[in-house]
């Protein structure tokens, strides 16, 4: 249908170009780059619980910031009205607030800012210009944050706890190299962290948020990427994406956590899964899949 619509579109412009002679404009005369670079953009969607508010970035009004559009409302709110660009945002579970990440000067020092996801008021959580911040996790009641931060020595980023209600923070892992917060579980007390070494090996920790002590769950050799995880309702189980097959081919799996057994729920097809979530009931999970360069989206 949309092929034919663009089709008729075209051919009434040629009727008409044939019809009104000799065109004004000269043929060769095409807009430059600039012109392209004017061209907006939306992206990164996250939406309520109750369906009826999704909150997204757009470069509209020039640089990148955070919107809001209610169901029924015909024109979204921007809420961020931060000089320089948002680098990223994260809705708290309870839809009420949001933590973004903001960088001055293109120096990508990102600094953490509470926000009130009614009315977009603003409040720094950090004041570290030297320091780089990370996206935070959120506790379910979302007065607590979890996300990655340089500031203990400029180079391993550290994982660290904030209480929004009194601003607290603390040091809650010290793994050495780039880390970052991952999924809370259900009754709040593990967090999973993603440990990297490199763009292609990886490794998976989980934090006991009551005593801060850690297990490696992923203890493996050579290159193996374990991305995406997100605990089950128990905590006992944990759905992921890895590469760790005889194939090679990021695939969807499940970790039992007390034997640190992987189990792959995909074991055929040529085409890589690129991105995988579950639902905030965690009842429904959400997957990308590359076929021949197209992503597919799938839900069980």
């Amino acid at each position: 249908m949309r092929r034919s619509i663009v089709i008729l579109i075209l051919l009434s412009l040629a009727a008409g170009t044939a019809c009104a002679g000799e065109s004004l404009f000269s043929p060769d005369r095409l807009p430059d780059i600039d012109a392209f670079m004017q061209i907006g953009y939306a992206g990164s969607p996250r939406i309520t619980r109750d369906g009826s508010t999704v909150f997204f970035t757009s470069n509209s009004s020039g640089v990148n910031q955070v919107y809001r559009l209610d169901r029924g409302v015909g024109w979204p709110y921007q809420l961020s009205v931060f000089t320089e660009g948002v680098d990223f945002y994260s809705l708290s579970p309870t839809d009420e607030t949001l933590v973004v990440g903001v960088g001055w000067g293109g120096n990508e020092n990102s600094q953490l800012w509470l926000m009130d996801a009614a009315t977009g008021r603003t409040e720094p959580l950090t004041e570290l210009p030297e320091v780089r911040h990370g996206p935070p996790a959120w506790t379910r009641d979302g007065t607590t944050i979890f996300y990655n931060s340089n500031e203990a020595n400029g180079r391993d980023f550290f994982i660290y706890r904030m209480d929004l209600t009194s601003r607290e923070k603390s040091l809650l892992a010290d793994i050495p190299g780039w880390n970052a917060a991952g999924d809370v579980s259900d009754d709040d007390r593990y967090l999973l962290v993603a440990h990297y070494d490199s763009n292609t090996n990886s490794d998976l920790y989980r934090v006991d948020l009551e005593t801060g002590d850690r297990i490696l769950l992923t203890p493996h050799e050579g290159e193996i990427l374990y991305e995406a995880a997100q605990f089950d309702r128990t905590g006992a189980k944990i759905y992921l994406l890895c590469n760790d097959n005889p194939d090679g081919i990021t695939r969807r799996a499940v970790l039992d956590v007390a034997t640190k057994k992987l189990t792959f729920l995909d074991t055929e097809g040529q085409w890589e899964a690129e991105g995988l979530g579950l639902s905030p009931d965690r009842g429904t999970m959400g997957w990308a899949v590359n076929e021949d360069g197209y992503s597919r989206l799938y839900l069980k």
